[in-house]
C-alpha cells in the first residue's frame, strides 16, 4: 500500500499510533482496535472530514448573511476649498449623507437561494468525503488484517466446491431430462 501526500491513510497511522510503534509495543495488554473505533478516531483527527465541515459551516453562515441587508452608506464631506474666494462671502459647504440600498426585483431572496443551494452542495461534498474516507480506512484495516488472517491458515468450515454447492458442472445427472 502505498499513502499520498493527501491521501487518508494517514488517519489511519494516527489511529493506530504506528509513528509510535515501540510504545505500544511495550504495552502488555494492548487491545486490538475494532474498524468502529478506527472510523471514529479518524473522523476526530482526519484533516479532511475537519475541513469539509469547516465548508459546510461556512456556507450556513454564508446563507445567513445572504438574506441580510447590505451595510449602509455614511458619507461626510465638505465643499468650497481653495475656491479664492474669502470664506466669509463663500463659507464651506458640508455635506452628511446616509443612504441605504433597498433592493428590488427578488435579488435578495434569489442571493439567497443560491446560497442554500451552495450549502447543500457543500453537506453533499462532506458526505462524500467522509464516504471515501471511511471506505479508504476500512480498506486499509482489512489489509492490516489479511496477513493475520493468512498465518491462522485456511478455516475449517464448510467447503464450497464440493457436492451441493449449486455450481451446475458439479451437479450429477439422475436420468431425468
Amino acid at each position: 500500500m502505498q499513502c499520498s501526500r493527501w491521501s487518508p491513510c494517514w488517519a489511519l497511522v494516527v489511529a493506530f499510533g504506528c509513528w509510535d510503534g515501540p510504545v505500544l509495543a511495550q504495552t502488555p495488554a494492548a487491545q486490538p482496535l475494532t474498524l468502529v473505533e478506527a472510523l471514529a478516531r479518524a473522523r476526530e483527527v482526519a484533516p479532511e472530514s475537519a475541513a469539509s465541515l469547516a465548508r459546510v459551516e461556512a456556507a450556513r453562515q454564508g446563507v445567513s448573511e445572504a438574506g441580510r441587508l447590505p451595510n449602509p452608506i455614511f458619507e461626510f464631506r465638505q465643499e468650497n476649498w481653495f475656491s479664492g474666494v474669502p470664506r466669509q462671502a463663500l463659507p464651506l459647504d458640508t455635506f452628511a449623507e446616509v443612504t441605504q440600498l433597498i433592493e428590488i426585483g427578488g435579488k435578495r431572496g434569489a442571493r439567497r437561494g443560491v446560497a442554500e443551494a451552495q450549502a447543500g452542495m457543500q453537506e453533499a461534498g462532506a458526505g462524500l468525503t467522509w464516504q471515501s474516507l471511511t471506505r479508504e480506512i476500512a480498506r486499509t484495516y482489512l489489509e492490516a488484517l489479511r496477513p493475520a488472517a493468512h498465518a491462522q491458515g485456511p478455516s475449517r468450515g464448510p467447503r464450497r466446491d464440493g457436492p451441493g454447492d449449486g455450481s451446475p458442472g458439479r451437479r450429477r445427472d439422475n436420468g431425468g431430462s
